[in-house]
């Protein structure tokens, strides 16, 4: 989703703590990890898939 995309860029990209991401995409902090959790999980299902 749009929201996982900006959490992962937040987070892996721009170094940003949870509590940042938060803030600046007005969420709580467990729903920041989450996203980032399930926009990972998601990539490498995806990068699994291409490769094989």
């Amino acid at each position: 989703s749009p929201d996982q995309a900006k959490v992962v860029v937040l987070k892996d990209a721009l170094d940003f703590s949870f509590a940042e991401i938060a803030e600046a995409v007005d969420m709580p902090v467990g729903t920041a990890k989450c996203y980032a959790h399930r926009a990972r999980a998601g990539l490498r299902t995806r990068l699994k898939r291409d490769v094989a």
